[in-house]
């Protein structure tokens, strides 16, 4: 756990990295995670509210390179737009990835 948690530490938090029995969706860039893949699992409790986030291989390594050391789990676009990486080829990328994603699950619901 990092210090971005201050005002809101969580009760328990846990995060490791693991490889999955079945497809997952990232809590980043909403890229399914297929079965077998290894990514970050996170989980935690924030105010009696438990919470579990899969974060994909890909977004993991672009937050090395950008060197984040701290982002709130699921809101990692959010956090980027607050940042200066322009020009940053994986942070693109990210950000495409993570429209492309959200256009198609969001079609997706709407014929559903």
């Amino acid at each position: 756990m990092c210090d971005c948690y201050w005002d809101n530490p969580p009760e328990f938090y846990e995060s490791k990295v693991v490889k999955g029995r079945k497809d997952h969706q990232c809590s980043e860039c909403l890229r399914v995670i297929e079965k077998g893949e290894q990514h970050e699992y996170a989980k935690g409790l924030w105010e009696g509210d438990f919470s579990d986030y899969r974060t994909c291989q890909t977004c993991l390594d672009m937050i090395k390179e950008i060197d984040l050391h701290c982002h709130c789990h699921g809101a990692l676009m959010d956090e980027l737009h607050e940042c200066d990486f322009e020009g940053v080829q994986s942070v693109v990328d990210f950000q495409n990835r993570r429209r492309s994603n959200y256009e198609r699950i969001y079609a997706a619901k709407q014929f559903a």
